[in-house]
Order: C-alpha cells, then sequence, then structure tokens
C-alpha cells in the first residue's frame, strides 16, 4: 500500500496554516524550503553546463517555480476546512499560478516590443 501524496494526507492543510502563524516553525521551513532550492540551482546549472556561481539562469527559473508553489501552497492552505469550494485542488491552483506568471511574462514581453 503506497501512502498517499503529502498534499492528500489528513490535515496537510491545517499544517501550511500553522506554518504562516507560527514564528518558529515558519522559520524551519524557510530553512528547508532554501536548501531545496540550493539544490534545484545546482541540478539545473549542471544539467546547463553552467556554473551556478556565475549564470542566473538557474537561480531565476527556481525562483519563479518556488514564487508560484509558494503562492499556490498559500491559496490551498487558506481553504482549508472550506468544503463550499471544493477546498481547491492543488494541482489545479498551481496550473492556474504559472498560467498567471507565464500570462504575464507574455505580455510584458510584447508590451516591450510594440512600446519601440
Amino acid at each position: 500500500r503506497r501512502d498517499p501524496a503529502w498534499h492528500d494526507r489528513p490535515d496537510m492543510r491545517r499544517l501550511l496554516a500553522l506554518l504562516d502563524r507560527e514564528p518558529a516553525l515558519f522559520a524551519a521551513y524557510e530553512r528547508i524550503r532554501v536548501d531545496a532550492q540550493e539544490e534545484s540551482i545546482r541540478i539545473i546549472a549542471a544539467r546547463l553546463g553552467t556554473d551556478d556561481t556565475q549564470d542566473v539562469r538557474p537561480s531565476v527559473v527556481v525562483g519563479a517555480a518556488a514564487g508560484v508553489l509558494t503562492a499556490a501552497l498559500r491559496q490551498w492552505a487558506r481553504t482549508a476546512g472550506d468544503h463550499a469550494t471544493g477546498a481547491a485542488d492543488l494541482a489545479a491552483l498551481v496550473e492556474r499560478a504559472y498560467d498567471a506568471l507565464t500570462t504575464e511574462a507574455v505580455t510584458a514581453a510584447a508590451d516591450r516590443t510594440t512600446d519601440k
């Protein structure tokens, strides 16, 4: 028997909401998150064949992805116990957040090209 995905485990939303309210828990969570992001930056840099201390691209990609995931997780945690809204599906929230990021980037790029 496989364990459910972490976001499908009981009380996970409440735990994430608690992280936002408790400074000590939030600090520990942030340390774990930053370590994971640093590892992701190194992995992406290696795949690109570049040095993560010289090339900003891996950091930009990881930073954007982390921001999207953080926004989706916070929105998801805020719906804890909200059965009226279906307590928003995390995968759908992540997809909407990525769409918002990419739509904004495309719009900004289009605006720059039409302003010239």
